[in-house]
């Protein structure tokens, strides 16, 4: 009997976790609203692939359309990215620092706290130095970093304003031009 007083209480609460953790992700969607922008990146992508591999097949092959290139985010975003990789990485340094130091615990003088404490250590910073480069350079790019950010999720897709593609379900999708 005692095993079912502490299974129930604990299945209950994982319920209570996954339900505040489900209604997170909607507040999310909801402050950040680009899946039907991405969704419509992925449709063009895809399209222009299609054609391109088509038109290769024939021997005219196609130059890559600027649709699927991004451009660099506003500054104030890099410097949140900034800020919250900075903070990641300084909680990660610290949690590991602090159980590699811990006599009483599992992890008391293990390698593999100083590894994980240097590698998460260093992606964060390495993230958050770069964010702060490009918050600073803001559209002078140099050659690599606008590379960088046309090619990685570090750069904002730009597929509604060349595309003129409103929204996923959007007004102007499916209708036949004035």
């Amino acid at each position: 009997m005692s095993v079912l007083a502490v299974f129930f209480p604990s299945l209950m609460g994982l319920g209570i976790l996954a339900s505040g953790a489900l209604l997170l992700t909607d507040l999310f969607h909801k402050l950040i609203p680009g899946r039907g922008l991405r969704r419509s990146h992925h449709v063009v992508t895809g399209a222009f692939g299609i054609v391109a591999d088509a038109a290769a097949a024939a021997g005219r092959p196609l130059r890559r359309s600027d649709i699927l290139y991004r451009e660099p985010r506003h500054p104030m975003a890099y410097l949140a990215v900034a800020a919250v990789a900075f903070g990641i990485g300084l909680a990660v340094v610290a949690s590991c620092t602090a159980a590699y130091r811990d006599a009483a615990g599992v992890f008391h003088a293990s390698p593999w706290m100083v590894g994980i404490a240097i590698a998460g250590g260093a992606i964060a910073g390495l993230l958050a130095t770069l964010s702060l480069v490009l918050a600073g350079l803001r559209r002078h790019l140099w050659r690599p970093l606008a590379r960088l950010v046309a090619t990685t999720p570090l750069g904002r897709l730009r597929v509604a304003e060349v595309a003129g593609i409103t929204s996923w379900a959007g007004s102007n999708i499916n209708k036949e031009p004035r």
